[in-house]
């Protein structure tokens, strides 16, 4: 049995293309789950415009996902990290956790595009190396903001079971 059972969330994602098809999901799997108090809401522009400090800046959707935030019940914050610097993540705890302390934050590291490019096993190296810088932003955050649960959904694992798969 996990430790943690949830009876529900509310819940935001927040990113770009590669955090938007996964996120609607959610609610789905919540309710496949039997977690029937789970809320949801999505933010989300494509490309490099997802970006966490570039929905900071947007002019429509910094203020939308703010303004979800400023209700004070937002359990679960969920961010891209591709693209993603510090500095994004950064403006986005400070006003998150002045709104919702209790938060939990997820970071998303979706697939690296275009895996039909290379080997699976470069595309393996190339995962991994993402998947490590991603690791090391979440434990700096943790060094940051101590107390605070911040995880990563590792979700672009699947795509270089994929490309072993075509492979073999």
């Amino acid at each position: 049995e996990p430790s943690f059972q949830s009876t529900g969330f509310k819940t935001l994602v927040t990113g770009n293309s590669f955090v938007n098809s996964i996120g609607w999901g959610i609610p789905g799997h919540a309710a496949s789950a039997g977690i029937a108090n789970h809320e949801h809401s999505q933010v989300t522009q494509g490309g490099v415009g997802g970006a966490p400090l570039a929905l900071w800046n947007n002019p429509t959707k910094g203020p939308q996902i703010r303004g979800i935030l400023d209700g004070g019940d937002v359990d679960l914050f969920i961010m891209t990290s591709l693209p993603a610097t510090m500095n994004g993540y950064r403006v986005w705890m400070d006003y998150l956790l002045d709104q919702n302390p209790e938060t939990r934050v997820g970071i998303v590291a979706p697939w690296i595009p275009a895996p039909g490019n290379v080997t699976s096993g470069e595309y393996e190296a190339v995962w991994n190396t993402y998947l490590a810088g991603v690791h090391d932003s979440i434990d700096t955050l943790r060094s940051e903001y101590p107390g605070v649960e911040i995880f990563s959904i590792p979700y672009g694992a699947a795509a270089v079971e994929l490309r072993a798969l075509l492979d073999a």
